[in-house]
């Protein structure tokens, strides 16, 4: 980092830090009561969101706050409750933090703006000592994720979505007896009932690694300009009457124009931001992904998953450990294009069949009903 870099990010740590302060004398003469819920502070289309609907609902008495930017296509949602949103890095944001009884995200630390300030502050003089941290998740864990570990973050209560993930994150995170519980994902209320159409989701994750300045030269952006243009796989989309539509990953949407700008045929849709991910999942017969956990979500709705895992290597080596996970499990694993064609050929085929995976995916969710919000919940009062 360049001195004129350092000095910036001085500038803006410093401004923050009066922010904060302002906001921390402001919020004394409030009461401190509220539940402060969130996702990134960009979005309400997971957990929280859905944990936050179910407490207007189930427990309106609950002064429930929920924390999007003014400029995110997920802000109307809080029309009919405008007196609950806050807007993302307003100074009522960083009021409500301070009123906040729990602090309640998706993502570690996705309550707050300053992200990596903030942990320093925490971290060194531990400024929401007296504060519960819930963290919902936004995905089942399948791999080892040292940033999630015991000692790395603050957590009074870590909810996981399946028997196994509970069992993995208590046996190798090392956090204290109570604070992981296994409750099912809030969204998970939502995916009992569904109507699928011919659609074959395509729904890859991101890479750390990638710099998005080179995102066209990546591997991974190649590999699915290759499969989108291919004209094989737009013979069998059309040969059964599917559509694909792809949806890449919060951290690439900003290069999504470079996927519309491909010339791609009808059967092909690519979608960005303004899609939502859950009625995609849900109106979806089929799903082809890598390693994204959003296969979690189709496992639970009994559909086919197709892996495909061209970069596994890299991918282990860069971003994420392998956790407990066998993806031969949960459905076909492919490395190339012409064996995703071949196999999205036989699962489009038959997307019934199930037989070979249905045990795994029923042994993964010992819970499958419209509790989840109840449990977690729950837990809250408790931690």
């Amino acid at each position: 980092m360049t001195t004129k870099e350092l000095i910036k990010l001085r500038i803006v740590e410093l401004v923050f830090l009066c922010r904060f302060l302002l906001a921390w004398i402001i919020a004394q003469f409030k009461k401190k009561d509220i539940w402060l819920i969130s996702e990134r502070g960009k979005e309400a289309r997971d957990n929280a969101y859905f944990f936050f609907v179910w407490l207007k609902e189930h427990h309106p008495e609950i002064k429930a706050k929920y924390i999007v930017s003014k400029e995110s296509k997920d802000y109307h949602k809080f029309d009919q409750w405008p007196q609950n949103r806050v807007e993302y890095d307003s100074l009522q944001h960083l009021i409500s933090i301070w009123q906040a009884k729990y602090l309640i995200s998706t993502h570690v630390g996705g309550y707050i703006s300053n992200c990596l300030f903030f942990s320093k502050m925490d971290k060194y003089y531990n400024v929401f000592r007296n504060k519960k941290r819930v963290f919902l998740q936004h995905g089942i864990i399948k791999d080892y994720l040292k940033g999630l570990v015991y000692g790395r973050n603050r957590l009074d209560l870590f909810i996981t979505g399946s028997r196994m993930e509970y069992e993995y994150i208590k046996q190798h995170y090392g956090y204290p007896e109570g604070i992981v519980q296994y409750t099912g994902l809030c969204r998970y209320d939502n995916l009992n009932e569904f109507q699928t159409k011919k659609q074959l989701l395509i729904m890859p994750t991101w890479r750390i690694y990638i710099d998005l300045n080179y995102f066209e030269e990546s591997t991974y952006y190649q590999t699915y300009k290759e499969l989108l243009c291919s004209e094989e796989f737009h013979a069998v989309l059309d040969k059964y009457g599917y559509q694909a539509v792809f949806y890449p990953h919060y951290a690439f949407q900003s290069k999504i124009q470079l996927f519309k700008n491909l010339n791609l045929p009808d059967s092909v849709v690519i979608a960005d931001m303004s899609y939502d991910v859950q009625t995609l999942l849900k109106e979806s017969e089929v799903l082809l992904t890598d390693f994204s956990s959003v296969f979690f979500d189709m496992m639970y709705m009994h559909k086919p998953i197709l892996f495909y895992q061209f970069d596994e290597e890299e991918y282990r080596s860069r971003h994420y450990q392998e956790g407990y996970l066998r993806y031969r499990d949960v459905g076909p694993v492919v490395r190339t294009l012409p064996e995703v064609i071949e196999q999205t050929k036989a699962i489009l085929t038959h997307p019934n069949n199930l037989e070979q995976y249905i045990a795994y995916y029923d042994q993964t969710f010992a819970m499958r009903d419209n509790n989840n919000c109840q449990r977690v919940y729950e837990e809250i009062l408790k931690c």
